[in-house]
């Protein structure tokens, strides 16, 4: 069967948000973060360069989140 890209973005976000995975050892992408907050990811970006948003470093070239971070600011943000 041919995957579409829909497909394969459903697929992405279930891996994401799958409880079996466990979220909270890994680095998260900016992809992720945005797909589990809901927001857009240029959002991330934005909150990011506002210093408003959850704490996020670079690993190279590429920007990542600890989950627990992203769970602290959520917290903090809901106060």
């Amino acid at each position: 069967m041919a995957r579409t890209k829909k497909n394969l973005d459903s697929d992405r976000t279930h891996n994401v948000l799958t409880p079996s995975l466990d979220i909270s050892s890994r680095l998260l992408s900016a992809e992720e973060v945005a797909r589990i907050l809901v927001v857009p990811v240029n959002t991330l970006y934005c909150w990011r360069y506002k210093g408003t948003g959850p704490k996020a470093f670079r690993v190279g070239k590429h920007l990542r989140y600890r989950f627990s971070d992203v769970i602290a600011w959520l917290e903090r943000s809901q106060r």
